[in-house]
């Protein structure tokens, strides 16, 4: 009986398909109406109409003309949309339905592989395929690695107890370049490359020797009495600060959750938490870079989708822009495929190279091995584009092989804007740097640099600075200089010059703003809190006898304002005319010795830094804000889970307590999981990257940003 019940089901399906096709075989798709897309009920063969639709994107641009658009319906998919010589094509999600652009296949489902019986707690599985990342239960698992580290503690980020150690010290001399003696042990973390037994030779060593730079190397050879190993030579090296740790090994599994990649024979090698047998879990491999590249092409818009484990790239493009999108895991190194010493113009990474008038708006970019986003092009190619209140967490776990200086999010070109968007917890030193004449504006930028000495938040170097505009930002909790303006070697070189800074908030900082040069503007900024490493709040540099002369300073509240680095205004006054550098409250200066600038404002707790009202600040016109500002200027944008801000989209059914990230489809059981993105509750004023569930009483407990 149930088999004929299955005969006529089947029977059933088939006839409305037939119908369907039938129906489908009159209908037309008239000129300048939407294309649509359906990845459960389309065809390729339909006309594309909504009622018929495509069944996948590439036919649907395959169909288009300029100026049309197409709306793909809820579903996962998996394609590489590549064109060239593309104009006014819009590629949106339906309104009110998620669309995934994945990445990543199944194992299991996909692949139809099995997973070998354990030996010493390690499966493994011939893929058949490359593959450079693994995700179980759609979260990343860890690549083998010594020390050993994981993404839901936060320990990638931490350098000084998961990251392993050189013997290099600023006035030593103790190995050269392409040589690291390791240092043995760290109280707290790891016992030392020697002590861990572990054969480096044929391992990729992740290594920081340059100070704000880092590069991945095979280790060639092993001197285990000395503990030195040998990679080939970097450029850049540097005398000091040397970390590193190991990749790309066997050997190196030796905890629940790390996996090892064999390129040459495409066996995955993974040891599953918790005893569990892989055939049994769900996990899925990374094998695409770019679903969407898009070449010569103007006027191209993707809005409305969500990437998980791939990207979009485009190149030569004008008036492109990607809106109210999500991308977790997008960027990510080769170095899962055995690939050490990565050409950085060949990172898979987010790119919009040598375009103009382009835009990222209303976005989340989240969990990357590589910087969030790269623009590459020079003056005449890259010009005017922009990221707009978008938000960047968990950004560059590795901070290898990077170009240049080595940062967040790159732009190149000129007059490029970054606005109202939010970045924290990155590893890279820089963290904007978004070429000449840069606007950064309303923009909110915390926790920084974890990976990598040396660096600023907003990098500006010497040609970059004239016509900046940076601007009405909160910038704080990092040991990297908030806002650097570099400086000319020598008093007669004509660079370093004419940046406009202005209306910031920072605090809890190495340097909030580092001046070098001459004849920049820094007004109306306030700066206050933890002075990390003694360095001065607002360091106005003149040295060698000459620099700022005439910059003007003007209205400022600060801690620490001199000349010097680290030492007071006493010994290092400002050095220009009181016509230029004037109304600055200075904490050094002697009617100011035992206040401070945090006393002075209204609630910094609350993130409200107007100025109490007849305090001194207040009386002189300093600072950010005014006493009489009734709605004070806020920057960046807040991670609401409740209400998600940006389109991040998730679990959208109304009566679902809370947002699943990982939600494919709507779920009225969407629960939220407890390790993602910490503190929750609606109610909080900020947000907790270390807090691991929602938690009522997530409040903000200080000024140095934790919350409890």
């Amino acid at each position: 009986m149930r088999q004929t019940q299955t005969l006529i089901s089947v029977s059933i399906i088939a006839l409305l398909i037939s119908a369907s096709m039938f129906y489908c075989s009159s209908e037309v798709r008239y000129m300048g109406q939407p294309i649509h897309v359906d990845s459960f009920n389309g065809n390729d063969s339909n006309p594309g109409t909504e009622a018929c639709p495509l069944l996948t994107i590439n036919a649907a641009v395959n169909n288009s003309t300029s100026g049309d658009t197409v709306i793909v319906h809820s579903g996962i998919y998996h394609e590489e949309i590549i064109y060239s010589d593309l104009s006014d094509l819009t590629i949106k999600a339906a309104d009110g339905e998620r669309v995934v652009i994945d990445g990543t296949v199944s194992i299991s489902s996909d692949l139809n592989k099995i997973w070998s019986s354990p030996q010493n707690g390690i499966q493994q599985v011939e893929l058949g395929i490359d593959a450079w990342q693994l995700f179980l239960n759609f979260r990343e698992e860890v690549p083998a690695r010594w020390p050993n580290a994981n993404f839901d503690d936060g320990s990638v980020f931490n350098r000084s107890h998961n990251w392993a150690h050189g013997t290099m010290t600023p006035n030593g001399n103790e190995y050269s370049n392409g040589e690291i003696i390791d240092s043995g042990g760290v109280d707290g973390g790891h016992s030392g490359l020697n002590d861990s037994g572990i054969d480096p030779v044929g391992a990729i060593a992740i290594l920081n020797v340059g100070s704000f730079k880092t590069w991945s190397r095979l280790v060639t050879t092993y001197d285990s009495e000395t503990s030195k190993f040998t990679y080939s030579p970097v450029s850049g090296w540097k005398e000091k600060h040397h970390a590193y740790f190991l990749e790309g090994k066997l050997e190196l599994i030796d905890v629940e959750g790390e996996w090892f990649f064999n390129s040459s024979s495409k066996i995955l090698f993974y040891m599953p938490p918790e005893g569990n047998n892989a055939n049994n879990l769900d996990l899925r491999v990374k094998v695409q870079a770019y679903s969407f590249d898009f070449r010569n092409s103007n006027n191209i818009t993707l809005q409305g989708l969500e990437f998980f484990g791939t990207t979009f790239r485009f190149f030569d493009c004008t008036n492109c822009s990607v809106t109210d999108s999500t991308l977790l895991y997008p960027s990510t190194s080769k170095r899962g495929l055995g690939i050490a010493a990565e050409n950085s113009d060949e990172r898979w990474t987010t790119r919009m190279d040598r375009c103009k008038n382009c835009l990222i708006d209303s976005s989340a970019f989240l969990y990357t091995d590589g910087a969030a986003i790269e623009m590459h092009g020079a003056e005449l190619q890259n010009h005017n584009n922009t990221i707009n209140n978008t938000y960047f967490y968990h950004i560059d776990w590795s901070v290898s092989d990077l170009p240049g200086l080595m940062t967040t999010i790159y732009i190149g070109g000129r007059d490029n804007n970054f606005e109202n968007s939010t970045v924290h917890l990155t590893g890279a030193s820089a963290t904007l740097s978004i070429g000449d004449a840069p606007t950064v504006m309303y923009s909110r930028i915390n926790n920084t640099g974890l990976l990598q000495t040396d660096g600023a938040v907003v990098q500006m170097m010497m040609m970059e600075q004239q016509s900046s505009n940076i601007a009405y930002n909160w910038i704080y909790e990092t040991e990297k200089y908030g806002i650097r303006m570099d400086g000319p070697s020598s008093f007669s070189d004509n660079n370093g010059r004419n940046a406009s800074v202005h209306h910031n908030v920072l605090w809890d900082i190495k340097g909030g703003i580092m001046m070098k040069g001459d004849y920049h503007s820094a007004t109306n900024n306030t700066i206050f809190g933890l002075r990390i490493q003694d360095y001065n709040h607002l360091i106005v540099l003149h040295e060698n006898g000459w620099g700022n002369e005439n910059s003007t300073i003007a209205s400022n509240a600060a801690d620490s304002i001199s000349s010097h680095r680290r030492y007071n205004n006493s010994s290092y006054p400002m050095p220009g005319l009181s016509n230029l550098q004037y109304n600055n409250w200075n904490g050094y200066d002697l009617q100011n010795i035992g206040e401070d600038v945090y006393s002075q404002l209204l609630s910094p707790v609350e993130l409200d830094f107007r100025p109490i009202s007849d305090s001194e600040i207040d009386l002189m016109g300093a600072g950010a804000y005014s006493s009489s500002d009734t709605d004070p200027w806020t920057a960046g944008i807040d991670w609401n889970f409740l209400y998600p801000t940006p389109h991040i989209k998730g679990c959208m059914d109304s009566s679902a307590t809370n947002y699943n990230f990982f939600a494919i489809f709507p779920d009225i059981n969407c629960n939220f999981p407890s390790d993602i993105l910490g503190c929750m509750d609606s109610t909080a004023i900020n947000y907790d990257s270390a807090a691991t569930q929602d938690d009522d009483s997530c409040i903000y407990s200080d000024i140095l940003g934790r919350y409890q």
